[in-house]
């Protein structure tokens, strides 16, 4: 069995939840205290700030970047993850069965990145919607992104707490609230 959410409080938790399932299961379990304290979830590296939380991706960009070059060669770091020619046709040569593979690959591993990567999700997906085709030009727009996961490393998304009473207006025809 995995939790990974519990609504209580931390006295709650310790004193009634885990000490009724260390009656019946075998648990380890791990939290956020203060700031500097890690923990890691689905492959994913939490930190506690001072006001809010650091998350981390799971997928190591290095070893993205490796597999890359590895079968591709050298990716040339970038400042921006693609540009707009990722529109352009693509009347370019087919990739070898080989090469279609590591791409695939490569591209499968950057989908899990980009959940965490806002900042490369949009290109991930367009790289990922080449996948029937996949041709030359793909694999520029691929060494790109690389380039630029190589420039950036493992950013992470820093989550903020939030201040009660601030926020965006919600208006329905009842009321109005802060969310």
């Amino acid at each position: 069995m995995h939790v990974d959410d519990y609504a209580g409080t931390q006295e709650h938790f310790h004193n009634v939840f885990l000490k009724k399932c260390k009656e019946k299961f075998s648990v380890s379990h791990a939290g956020l205290s203060e700031p500097g304290s890690s923990i890691t979830f689905l492959k994913k590296m939490l930190v506690q700030l001072d006001d809010g939380i650091s998350v981390t991706p799971g997928t190591d960009v290095e070893k993205l970047v490796e597999s890359f070059e590895e079968k591709f060669g050298r990716a040339k770091i970038s400042s921006v993850p693609c540009d707009v020619s990722i529109h352009l046709e693509d009347i370019s040569h087919l990739l070898t069965v080989e090469g279609a593979t590591h791409f695939r690959s490569i591209v499968g591993s950057a989908l899990y990145l980009g959940r965490d990567r806002p900042d490369s999700i949009f290109c991930i997906k367009e790289l990922a919607g080449k996948m029937s085709k996949l041709t030359l030009m793909a694999l520029q727009h691929l060494r790109k992104l690389i380039g630029y996961l190589k420039g950036t490393g493992n950013l992470g998304v820093k989550l903020c707490n939030p201040t009660f009473g601030y926020g965006k207006w919600k208006v329905s025809e009842e009321a109005q609230w802060v969310a």
